[in-house]
C-alpha cells in the first residue's frame, strides 16, 4: 500500500525575504499563514510599509476570495485575499477575521484534509467510534 506524500505549504517565509521584508517581526507574523491568526493592531502599524508584499506571498498567486466570502469576512476584509493592498487604519477591523484568513490560506494550499465524505463509523462503543472517510 502507497501513501501520498502530503503537500507542503508555499515557502511564504522566502518569499517574503526575497522581497526585501526586513523587519524580523513581519517575517514572524505575516510571513508564516498560522501565525496570521494572532497578529494584532501593533503588528499592522510596525509591518505597513511592506504590506503588499506581505499579502502578496500568503496569497500565493491564489485568488483566495471564494472562501473569505463562504467565512463571511466583510468585503473589505476580503481585499486582503489578493495579495494586492495597501494597510491603512481601516483595515483594523479585519483584526478580528484573521483567524479565518489564515484558515482560507491553509485551504488554498491544498493542505487542509477535506471535508468528510463517504464516512462511516467503527468500534462503536458507548463513549467513542472511529470515523472513517
Amino acid at each position: 500500500m502507497g501513501f501520498e506524500r502530503a503537500p507542503l505549504t508555499p515557502d511564504v517565509r522566502g518569499c517574503c525575504q526575497k522581497h526585501n521584508v526586513s523587519h524580523e517581526r513581519c517575517v514572524d507574523q505575516f510571513c508564516d499563514p498560522h501565525n496570521v491568526a494572532y497578529i494584532s493592531q501593533e503588528d499592522m502599524m510596525v509591518c505597513a510599509p511592506w504590506d503588499t508584499q506581505m499579502f502578496s506571498c500568503l496569497a500565493d498567486g491564489k485568488d483566495h476570495t471564494p472562501c473569505f466570502r463562504e467565512k463571511g469576512i466583510p468585503a473589505h476584509c476580503q481585499e486582503l485575499s489578493s495579495g494586492k493592498v495597501d494597510i491603512d487604519f481601516t483595515y483594523f477591523s479585519c483584526l478580528q477575521y484573521m483567524p479565518e484568513l489564515s484558515s482560507c490560506l491553509l485551504e488554498g494550499y491544498g493542505v487542509l484534509p477535506s471535508s468528510p465524505q463517504h464516512f462511516r463509523l467503527s468500534n462503536i462503543n458507548s463513549d467513542f467510534a472511529i470515523l472513517h472517510w
